[in-house]
């Protein structure tokens, strides 16, 4: 990966197409050739390790989400 140093419109809107293509002609096998046209983009490995994190962030506020609800029922209740 490199740098966009071009101003020119074309150039810059079909960039990542000339990237795909290359990335396709360079790998060896078919499974290779697929994964870079309909893979992860980037890095797999750093790609699964930011989903897993923003799924533990939203399961962390549904928890506090809950903790906040509950403590309201029961100061409710005890009214």
């Amino acid at each position: 990966m490199q740098r966009l140093t071009s101003v020119n419109p074309l150039r810059i809107a079909f960039n990542e197409w000339g990237n795909l293509i290359h990335d396709v002609r360079n790998a060896k096998t078919w499974k290779e050739r697929f994964r870079a046209a309909f893979g992860y983009p980037g890095d797999k490995k750093a790609v699964i390790e930011a989903q897993a994190r923003i799924l533990a962030e939203r399961e962390k506020a549904k928890v506090s989400g809950a903790d906040k609800r509950r403590v309201a029922q029961s100061h409710a209740a005890a009214e």
